[in-house]
């Protein structure tokens, strides 16, 4: 579902999966609205640590977020900005660690449920980290107490599927009332 929100692409679709891991390396690829963007990541440890980290802050506080990805020499930037149940996400690309003030390219732009964007970003790492075979693979730990603190957090809420479900049996139910 797509619409604008003051010039920025609102979405309900959004698709995050993070690919093998090899040598320290993996394929982040990105889907938001109609964005696409895949790109190979480097020195993963920091940034899955960024990312989970950012994504508990997110459950409760509004401001900003920000995750570093490095593909050696490019490097990307996921930026979110929660604001009550919307959260401004941004993906910014810099041509190099150097980072020159205002030199970084939007690449994906858009607005997100809050519950949505931390759901899917939540199933991306549950899932990378079910093919992780041992925490000696990664030479570090896993960010397993953040997950853990998002999935308890995202057991509370039905999905939006389940709430459209509820939704249509309640106007369904009503109905029938009517009509009795």
């Amino acid at each position: 579902m797509l619409w604008s929100c003051h010039g920025v692409e609102m979405t309900n679709t959004l698709f995050v999966r993070f690919g093998e891991v090899h040598d320290g390396w993996l394929y982040v690829d990105l889907h938001v609205g109609h964005q696409h963007l895949q790109f190979p990541a480097s020195y993963i440890y920091a940034s899955l640590s960024q990312l989970a980290t950012a994504l508990v802050n997110l459950l409760w506080t509004e401001g900003e977020a920000q995750v570093t990805w490095t593909t050696e020499p490019v490097e990307f930037d996921f930026r979110f900005v929660a604001n009550g149940e919307i959260i401004q996400f941004e993906v910014i690309r810099f041509d190099d660690a150097r980072r020159v003030q205002h030199t970084g390219k939007v690449e994906i732009q858009a607005s997100v449920s809050r519950l949505i964007l931390l759901r899917t970003f939540w199933r991306g790492l549950r899932e990378l980290e079910t093919r992780i075979p041992t925490d000696e693979y990664w030479g570090r730990q896993f960010p397993v107490s953040d997950l853990t603190t998002l999935t308890r957090y995202l057991k509370q809420y039905p999905s939006q599927r389940d709430k459209e479900i509820v939704q249509r049996s309640l106007g369904l139910h009503k109905v029938l009332q009517r009509r009795l």
